[in-house]
């Protein structure tokens, strides 16, 4: 459950604003039998126990109850503020360009609840500034993306008998520096 807002404002002919804020309440309703986390080895008091067949009976597996615990990859607060600007620029061409700013909260990013596998909120800046056909047919532009050169975990997991505080996993690209050029043919 949660809420989203979403707004874009002009503030003249050549600006506008637009925000996107979103509030989230994600927990797993009944989420039991997860496989504990390995590195550092999962211990009873922090939830890893013997699991029990049906009739009440240990079945030899070691699980936890991960039940009213957050969701993999939903952080309560996220959100993005963009900046556009358009204007004309020699005959029939505009110059345009967007600043967005995005931002998030802490989230877990494994599915067994892995404490030392969160995600630190961050917030990441992308820029996009080019020129184009006032009708759209074409545009060149320069684009930034993640230019704050955050590093954001994609996914992650335990090693595998990394026999201590051993984790491994993805990182989002880093900053990208790129020239885009568009053509649109046809009516």
């Amino acid at each position: 459950q949660g809420v989203e807002v979403d707004a874009q404002w002009a503030l003249n002919e050549n600006f506008q604003i637009g925000a996107y804020l979103s509030y989230l309440n994600a927990e797993y309703d009944d989420y039991q039998g997860v496989n504990c986390y390995l590195n550092p080895v999962q211990t009873e008091a922090e939830g890893c126990v013997t699991l029990l067949d049906a009739n009440g009976n240990p079945t030899g597996s070691r699980g936890q109850d991960l039940s009213g615990t957050p969701l993999q990859f939903a952080p309560d607060i996220s959100g993005t503020v963009n900046l556009d600007y358009k204007a004309p620029f020699g005959q029939e061409m505009e110059f345009f360009g967007t600043l967005s700013l995005f931002f998030t909260d802490d989230y877990q990013i494994t599915a067994n609840g892995d404490p030392d596998l969160v995600q630190d909120g961050y917030s990441k800046l992308d820029l996009r500034l080019g020129v184009g056909a006032s009708d759209q047919r074409w545009q060149v532009a320069l684009v930034g993306r993640n230019l704050t050169d955050k590093k954001i975990f994609e996914w992650a997991s335990d090693t595998p008998l990394g026999g201590g505080a051993s984790h491994f996993g993805l990182l989002k690209r880093t900053r990208q520096i790129a020239l885009q050029a568009v053509m649109r043919f046809g009516g």
